[in-house]
């Protein structure tokens, strides 16, 4: 389902709706879109984790930008994950972020 936060598809002058513009293609051969990834991990208590849209297990992941990993940002490094329903970027190690993200079901510190 195409989500415009509530809002309807942009029509063109003819009256027909646009279609949206089709993501770009990653190295592994997938669109670069979270358009159709799964939950691939529920940690009751903890977290769920979603995202990889490469191989939908969360063993891959590209960026949705350009495909390449992205570094960490500064800032968001000195949160803390102390309360349920944080967003965050799930990633293998320091300036490793690709797709895959996670929700917090409670705190994780």
């Amino acid at each position: 389902t195409l989500c415009l936060n509530g809002g309807k598809l942009p029509v063109e002058e003819d009256g027909k709706s646009k279609q949206p513009k089709q993501p770009p293609i990653g190295e592994s051969g997938k669109p670069l879109s979270y358009r159709g990834s799964i939950v691939h991990r529920i940690v009751p208590g903890f977290i769920i984790q979603a995202g990889d849209f490469v191989f939908g297990n969360g063993s891959g992941g590209e960026s949705v930008y350009n495909g390449k990993k992205f570094k960490d940002e500064r800032a968001g490094l000195a949160l803390k994950h102390d309360r349920q329903g944080l967003l965050s970027m799930g990633n293998s190690g320091k300036n490793s972020n690709t797709s895959q993200f996670f929700f917090t079901f409670d705190e994780a510190p």
